[in-house]
C-alpha cells in the first residue's frame, strides 16, 4: 500500500518510531521520509542508518 505522505527528518522526530510502527500495522509497505539533520551534512552512515531505521519496522525506503 502506498500513502500520500511525505516526511521530512523533523516530522519523523517529532512523531517518533510509534508513527512507524502505526504505518507497518496498517500494512503500509514503502515510505518517503528523509534523514534528520540538513542535507549538506548527510553522508553515507547518516543514510545507513536511516535505512536500517525504517526497515526495522519493515517498511521500504523510497
Amino acid at each position: 500500500m502506498y500513502v500520500g505522505t511525505q516526511m521530512g527528518g523533523a516530522q519523523l522526530a517529532q512523531a517518533g518510531d510509534r508513527y512507524l510502527k502505526q504505518l507497518a500495522q496498517l500494512g503500509v509497505k514503502h515510505v518517503c521520509i528523509d534523514p534528520e539533520g540538513d542535507p549538506w551534512q548527510w553522508n553515507r552512515d547518516v543514510l545507513l542508518r536511516h535505512r536500517d531505521r525504517i526497515e526495522g519496522f519493515g517498511l521500504k525506503l523510497d
